[in-house]
Parts: structure tokens; C-alpha cells; sequence
């Protein structure tokens, strides 16, 4: 095969299916050539289907009998480029994504068969180029996600930012626009304007769902930390313990919800988020001439309000079934909302000048509560997310009472914790999305 051959890329030749194929187009690429010094050796492969084990034997057999070949795969948005040779060495430091060293060492042109480099003669390199389809990230809050943005441009990743508040799809278009979906909507959107986004969003997940799209935190986490109700019996199922609450669908069943807890009681919607629309109520007296809101789905809880321990609470982050960091959030005697400070950024935190001390603070959980936090994370079917619990200072017992998938980590992060969260949630991103752990280079 001379100058500007091209191999015949017939249908026979196609090999086995590529488990990373559904971010790789089907067409062929361009054909291009790399300049040698003797040009008669030069070769130019353009292959639509990869080539079964036969052929691609006989290929690397003419190709180490050459100084070097361009091998192009798929075009599309979002090129990831590697080179790598056909023998044990790696040309320079070209590699930019270790999913691909992955894929391109389980290419038959890589098998130690075929990885010969006759006397005298360098081995031929193979560079693959990959167009990977852009990861979506689904967001709403206008800054929690200024960080994940930044590390996922630092490595090079292509992504396209999808406002939850904005969403607009085909649900007949059956062909993935994206690598992977992170969802990161907030289900306190509801007090920005946004309480359409809510439900949206549902419909947006189930598509990706039903087109083969693999979403982080996808529709069935998103029904968990959509639903406080759900929360709860999710504790239930999994004996794990939690405050005695009622769900109610009328104002008015409040007062008789109480009747059966031990007060004081808090209300709080169904769908929350950030600590949004949660009242104390000390006696039946009060909660029956008080104006009950059940929130945007017409559902709310009743719940016992636990005293603190330490009047202190703590959310344990969870990734991918690991256990990421702890923060233990310093609060105000008697205060009632435990939404972490930086999130919500409401009354009944700590302040630091107080004399109460910093209000965030790392933590130590006991192990087994730890493991309780990733039990609670895997059965709501999440790839990561926040668990919350504080130790009842009644009984000595740690209690759980919120699971959040929106996890946007504890604001900085490197001071408080001794590290950058962000990093290990787009290592988690970027292997799903089947580009690995990208690298700027």
C-alpha cells in the first residue's frame, strides 16, 4: 500500500461491538496521511467498522513493516486524541484521557501479538482520535456550579451547560446528544422562580432514560430528593432511625397529624430545598391558629423536632459509594432549620464571632454511621449526594433526617476539609461519560 491507497472498508471486515461505541459516531473519518522520510512507506488507513481479528493481524503485520500510520475513528464534536505505539513504549506525553489508553490497549492493533518492531526499524505509531458527544450538565442555581464548570474546562472536557429553568428537547428524537447528563437541579428552585423546572426536569430524565442516556442522578434519585415523604420511608425500609413524622394533603389534618408526636412538631413541605418553608410550632395550641403551607405539590409533613446533640448537626458526602468528607455544622440554641450555613445561608447558624466558634467545621463520623449514610445513598439509587443526621441529645442515638442528590459541597472546601470535592466528582464524571480521567496536557 503506497501514498494515497485507502484500505477497501468493507461490511465483512466489521469486528465485535465496542461497549464505548454509544459516544463514537458510525461513519468514517477523514483520511489524512503523517509525513515520513521515506514517503513510499507512508500509510493511510480509513476504516467505517473495525476490523476483525484476521484482518487486523494483517494490518499490523504492513503496518510494522512501516514507519508509522494515521488511524482516524468517528467524527463528531469534542475531539480526545491519544497516540500510542505499537509496541511497549507511549509516544511523548500525548495522552489525554485514560479511558481511551484503556480502549486503544484492547485494540487488536495493540495485541501483544501484534506489538512486534522488526531490527532496525522504529515501531509504526497508531494515533486514535476520538470525537466524544459533550457531557450535559442539567443545573439551575445560577452560582452553587461555577466550580464544576471550571475543573471540567481545566481538564479539557467538552460539556453543554442545560438550564433546568429553560428546557427544550424532541422526546421522538431517539439518538443521545450526550456522552452522559449530570443532573445538578436544585429542588429549591421553587424560590427562585423556578417551581416549573420541578416537574420538567421529571419529564427530561425519564427521556434520557427511555433514549439509552446515562444520567448521574437520574430519575429515580431525583424522585427522592423531590419527595420528603419518600425520604422518610426510605429510612423506614431500611431500619434506620429517623424523626416520627405524618404526611398531609390538607391544611387543616395538621393539627390532628400533631396529635399522635411529641411536640414541639416543625411543617414542612413536601418539596423543599435549602431549609425553604419549614415552621416550629411548640404546642397544639399554636400550630392550630397558625396558617399552614403545605408547598408546591400540595404536600407537607408534620414532624418531631429533635433537640440536638452538641447543638450540632452533620451531612456526610457520599460519591459513587465512597465516602468523600464530613462537615459538622455548629448551630444556634434552640434553632430549628439544619440546612447547612452555605447553602442557605438562613438564621440559626453559628457565626464565628459570636463566641460559638466557626460554623462548619470537619468531621469524624462513627463508622457505622458512615455506613448507614451509604446505605441510604445506594437504595435512593444516587451516584452521589449529601445524608444529614443529628444525634438526638434525648436517647444518644444518631438520626437521620434529610438525603439531598443536589450535592454542591461545602464552600471552600480545600480550607475546611484539606481538599477539592469538585475533582473527584469530574473523575466520577469523565469515567462515566467514557472518556476517563481527562487531564490538561
Amino acid at each position: 500500500m503506497r501514498g494515497r491507497e485507502e484500505l477497501d472498508a468493507r461490511g465483512d471486515l466489521a469486528g465485535g461491538a465496542d461497549p464505548d461505541r454509544h459516544d463514537v459516531q458510525d461513519h468514517a473519518s477523514v483520511v489524512d496521511e503523517r509525513s515520513w522520510a521515506d514517503r513510499d512507506l507512508a500509510a493511510v488507513v480509513a476504516a467505517k467498522r473495525r476490523l476483525d481479528d484476521d484482518a487486523g493481524a494483517h494490518l499490523a503485520e504492513q503496518l510494522a513493516k512501516q514507519l508509522g500510520a494515521l488511524v482516524l475513528v468517528g467524527v463528531a464534536r469534542g475531539v480526545v486524541a491519544l497516540e500510542q505505539l505499537l509496541c511497549t513504549r507511549v509516544v511523548g506525553d500525548q495522552l489525554r484521557v485514560v479511558r481511551l489508553v484503556e480502549l486503544a490497549a484492547q485494540h487488536l492493533l495493540l495485541h501483544p501479538r501484534n506489538r512486534s518492531e522488526p531490527a532496525g526499524m522504529p515501531c509504526a505509531t497508531v494515533s486514535f482520535v476520538r470525537h466524544v458527544k459533550p457531557v450535559g450538565i442539567l443545573y439551575e442555581h445560577p452560582q452553587w456550579f461555577v466550580p464544576l464548570f471550571e475543573e471540567l474546562e481545566a481538564r479539557g472536557i467538552p460539556y453543554e451547560r442545560i438550564h433546568a429553568a429553560d428546557l427544550e428537547f424532541d422526546p421522538a428524537d431517539r439518538e443521545p446528544r450526550h456522552s452522559l447528563v449530570v443532573n445538578r437541579m436544585s429542588p429549591s428552585s421553587w424560590t427562585r422562580g423556578h417551581e416549573r423546572a420541578l416537574f420538567s426536569t421529571l419529564h427530561y430524565l425519564d427521556y434520557l432514560d427511555e433514549i439509552g442516556t446515562p444520567v448521574l442522578n437520574g430519575h429515580d434519585a431525583y424522585l427522592v430528593e423531590l419527595s420528603k415523604a419518600r425520604q422518610i420511608g426510605l429510612f423506614a425500609r431500611l431500619g434506620i432511625a429517623h424523626p416520627r413524622t405524618r404526611v398531609i394533603d390538607d391544611p387543616g389534618l395538621a393539627v390532628e397529624a400533631a396529635r399522635s408526636l411529641e411536640f414541639p412538631v416543625l411543617v414542612k413541605p413536601n418539596i423543599g430545598g435549602s431549609g425553604a418553608g419549614i415552621a416550629s410550632f411548640g404546642s397544639l395550641d399554636e400550630l392550630a391558629a397558625a396558617e399552614v403551607e403545605l408547598g408546591v405539590d400540595g404536600t407537607a409533613l408534620v414532624q418531631e423536632q429533635l433537640p440536638a446533640e452538641g447543638d450540632a448537626i452533620v451531612r456526610i458526602e457520599i460519591l459513587d459509594g465512597r465516602f468523600v468528607y464530613a462537615i459538622r455544622i455548629l448551630l444556634l440554641p434552640g434553632s430549628f432549620n439544619l440546612c447547612p450555613a452555605d447553602y442557605c445561608e438562613l438564621p440559626g447558624i453559628a457565626d464565628g464571632i459570636s463566641g460559638r466558634g466557626l460554623p462548619i467545621e470537619a468531621f469524624d463520623p462513627p463508622s457505622e454511621v458512615v455506613e448507614d449514610a451509604k446505605r441510604i445513598v445506594e437504595a435512593a439509587g444516587m451516584d452521589l449526594g449529601g445524608v444529614e443526621y443529628l444525634v438526638d441529645a434525648r436517647t444518644g442515638t444518631p438520626t437521620f433526617y434529610d438525603v439531598n442528590a443536589l450535592s454542591n459541597f461545602v464552600a471552600n472546601a480545600p480550607e475546611i476539609v484539606g481538599f477539592d470535592p469538585f475533582e473527584q466528582l469530574v473523575d466520577l464524571i469523565a469515567a462515566r461519560a467514557g472518556i476517563g480521567a481527562a487531564a490538561a496536557v
